[in-house]
């Protein structure tokens, strides 16, 4: 790979970005929206949450098997 190459986004920042708009847009867009509409919100929020994590875990066991 060339010095000047940039390395492509992870793929754990989208599950976090996400996450974040999936839990805060419901409630900003839709002031009035249901209890159980913004539970729901809050819970797949949540589960993206985890998936980043866990894809955050792959990716860093994958760079440190790496070798130069």
């Amino acid at each position: 790979m060339a010095a000047n190459e940039n390395t492509p986004a992870s793929a754990t920042v989208w599950y976090f970005t996400g996450a974040t708009f999936v839990i805060a847009l419901p409630m900003l867009l839709f002031p009035d929206l249901p209890w159980w509409a913004r539970a729901a919100s809050i819970a797949f929020g949540g589960a993206l949450i985890v998936v980043g994590i866990r894809q955050l875990q792959r990716e860093a066991r994958g760079k440190g098997d790496r070798r130069d």
